[in-house]
């Protein structure tokens, strides 16, 4: 069975949707609230196809807001990545860690 992926890539940032910000925006409730009626379920495997776009973005108005959640963003993921690597360096140190 093959199944098809989407990579959606952020390349001009002039207007502030970083790759950041569009995480937090593709998480938000008021788009998963969406994807909940645009996804079709074919044998119980749920697929949205081409109706991603259909998603309307709650995107603010203000640039400083969009920049200040797309900094949080990040940074967030930057500290869970941080927090992978200590766990990791500690299975080295001691073995499995069970959490």
């Amino acid at each position: 069975m093959f199944r098809a992926s989407l990579t959606l890539r952020v390349f001009d940032h002039s207007d502030g949707i970083t790759p950041y910000y569009l995480l937090a925006l593709l998480s938000s409730r008021a788009v998963q609230d969406q994807t909940a009626s645009l996804t079709f379920y074919d044998t119980t495997l749920p697929t949205i196809g081409d109706r991603w776009r259909e998603l309307r973005l709650p995107v603010h108005m203000d640039a400083g807001e969009r920049q200040q959640m797309s900094d949080r963003v990040r940074a967030v993921i930057e500290l869970k990545w941080a927090a992978q690597n200590d766990i990791d360096d500690l299975r080295q140190r001691i073995g499995e860690i069970v959490t």
